[in-house]
């Protein structure tokens, strides 16, 4: 979808004369049928259409545009089409507010991303999730969620100052962004809270994906010389078999998430306790350095 989007976008911006942007729109519908006409809609009016009513009212707007013509002997642009269908025809808008296009998406960027990391926001998020848990239910489809936190990142912000803990926020969410596959959506739940939301993806793969994001997390090395490495925690649930709802699925991957936490503590106590064991035996020589003793940061 956002492949398609971009060509849309490009065409809206790029093309002239009004008959060249209903014939370059033609194209793209064309190459990728009843989608694009779902991304089109949602370009030229911010409204959501299944793809196959996206299809019907992008057939009807040409009839339209083409009987406007007819009766007011003159061209009509496309955009004038689109608004007088869905204002009058349609009634599935009100008063339109005129606003040009690559302005109009530079806000709504702005509205649906976090500003320091560049991943969807809250709001972003729960609109992508009810969305995608009511697809789930229809088509009968696996949905998994990762619920991730940063590991003592409080004492990153208390140690280091806030600007290296932004730094941290910026690494994990480049990451993720990198990482994700196409259909995903990564978001800045808040704080040093992250959500991967993961469709049509089981409980194993899920549980993988959260290990390859932890595994590149703690590999990446910060620009500066800071004597600390990133590691993340991250809790999963899956769609239908752990919740039947959108909040419910963040209730259980939120929960999987301090599991996961609590079971980290008991076992950096048992390793540390198992080193103590070996020290004491190794009297009289240099303890060796215990390393990283659990996923969390040390300064």
């Amino acid at each position: 979808m956002d492949r398609i989007k971009k060509s849309v976008l490009a065409c809206v911006r790029q093309c002239g004369p009004d008959d060249d942007l209903e014939d370059a729109l033609g194209r793209i519908i064309a190459r990728h049928g009843d989608s694009a006409c779902k991304v089109i809609l949602e370009v030229l009016t911010h409204l959501d259409f299944e793809k196959a009513a996206a299809a019907r009212h992008w057939q009807q707007i040409i009839a339209h545009q083409s009987g406007l013509a007819k009766t007011l002997k003159r061209t009509v642009p496309l955009a004038v089409a689109v608004c007088d269908y869905f204002q009058w025809v349609k009634k599935s808008i009100g008063f339109a507010k005129l606003v040009d296009v690559s302005r109009f998406e530079e806000i709504f960027y702005r509205n649906q991303h976090d500003c320091l990391t560049g991943l969807h926001n809250r709001e972003a998020f729960e609109e992508a999730l009810a969305h995608e848990m009511a697809g789930a239910k229809r088509q009968g489809r696996l949905l998994s969620l990762l619920f991730m936190d940063i590991d003592s990142f409080k004492d990153v912000n208390d140690t280091h100052g806030h600007l290296v803990g932004d730094m941290v926020l910026r690494t994990v969410g480049d990451i993720l962004l990198s990482t994700k596959r196409a259909a995903d959506l990564a978001a800045r739940y808040g704080g040093d809270e992250f959500l991967l939301l993961l469709p049509d993806t089981n409980k194993r793969e899920a549980r993988i994906f959260a290990e390859r994001i932890r595994s590149k997390v703690a590999s990446r090395a910060l620009e500066g010389d800071y004597p600390f490495c990133i590691e993340i925690s991250s809790g999963v649930a899956t769609f239908p078999d752990d919740a039947g709802s959108g909040l419910a699925l963040k209730k259980f991957a939120d929960d999987d998430l301090y599991r996961t936490k609590r079971q980290t503590k008991v076992d950096c106590k048992q390793q540390k306790a198992a080193e103590i064991k070996h020290h004491l035996h190794q009297a009289g020589r240099a303890p060796a350095c215990p390393g990283r003793l659990c996923p969390a940061i040390h300064s």
